[in-house]
């Protein structure tokens, strides 16, 4: 089935209606878990920008990636995570940034543990060597 297309002044009308929606559950969200970083750094007290822009961090991770959908969709996906009892909290750019950053190395040292010690058992299961008995008569 074929779509209509909009009018320019209705697909306007439309982009504005959703935007509100959006800023709307968006503001819903944050007063939700917390309209203020949640790191204890001494950034809030830096007159800079970076606090102004709040991201939602999972504090156990999360099984989905975020740039995967809109923005609509994904505040929408946030309120219905904490409705389920999935625990969120407000990061500013940088905090969470720098969140990112430990949980990626944190896995990439863990995958390095690992894959030493896969190798450290293969090297001593595959060349054991059992000592010769001596024979008595």
């Amino acid at each position: 089935m074929k779509r209509k297309k909009r009018s320019l002044a209705a697909a306007a009308v439309h982009r504005a209606y959703h935007r509100a929606r959006y800023l709307e559950l968006r503001a819903k969200l944050f007063k939700a878990i917390g309209e203020t970083c949640a790191k204890e750094t001494g950034l809030a007290d830096d007159p800079g920008d970076h606090h102004e822009e709040l991201h939602v961090d999972h504090i156990d991770g999360r099984s989905w990636e975020p740039r995967s959908m809109g923005s609509y969709a994904r505040v929408k996906r946030y309120l219905k995570e904490l409705e389920a009892g999935v625990r969120l909290r407000p990061l500013c750019k940088i905090c969470n940034g720098w969140d990112g950053f430990r949980r990626a190395s944190t896995k990439r040292q863990n995958r390095k543990t690992k894959k030493e010690q896969e190798n450290g058992n293969r090297d001593s299961g595959s060349t054991t060597t059992s000592p010769t008995q001596p024979t008595t008569n």
